[in-house]
C-alpha cells in the first residue's frame, strides 16, 4: 500500500494499519477501477481518497492536520505529500509540505512542529528557530 497526506483542518492524531484496514476502515474491498465512495466512517478514519491501481497496489490519501503559522502576520500554505510505502510512515512526522516557506519566513530559520490554535486544536505549523546567543 502507497500513502500520501493532504494538510486539513481536522485529522485523526495518528494511523492505526493494519494490513489494508486504516483506523478500523477496511480498505481491501477497494477494486481496480471500482469507486471509493466517501462517508462519516471514512471521515473519522481520516480517510480522503483511495484507488487501487491495475497492478494492484492500493493508493490512500490521509489528511494530516495543520494549523496557523507561529510566526506572526504570516500565513502558512501546505500542499500534499509525495506518495510513499505504508512501512515508512512514522506518526510522529510531518508529511505535508509548507509551500511559500521564504517568504513566510522573510529569510529567517523556521521549524515544522506540532502546536496549539486558539481553539485548542493540535497540528502542524511553522515557528521560526531562535538563535539565541549569549
Amino acid at each position: 500500500m502507497k500513502i500520501k497526506f493532504l494538510a486539513t483542518g481536522r485529522a485523526p492524531k495518528t494511523y492505526k494499519i493494519n494490513g489494508e484496514t486504516i483506523n478500523g476502515y477496511d480498505l481491501s474491498v477497494v477494486e481496480y477501477g471500482g469507486l471509493f465512495i466517501w462517508n462519516e466512517e471514512i471521515e473519522k478514519a481520516g480517510i480522503r481518497n483511495a484507488f487501487r491501481d491495475e497492478d494492484g497496489t492500493l493508493f490512500v490519501t490521509l489528511k494530516q492536520c495543520v494549523i496557523s503559522s507561529k510566526i506572526p502576520g504570516k500565513k502558512a500554505h501546505w500542499r500534499e505529500s509525495e506518495y510513499m510505502d505504508i512501512s515508512d510512515y512514522n506518526a510522529t512526522k510531518c508529511y505535508v509540505v509548507p509551500t511559500g516557506v521564504a517568504d513566510l519566513a522573510e529569510g529567517k530559520d523556521y521549524q515544522i512542529v506540532k502546536g496549539l490554535d486558539c481553539t485548542g486544536t493540535e497540528g502542524w505549523t511553522i515557528t521560526e528557530i531562535k538563535n539565541d546567543l549569549v
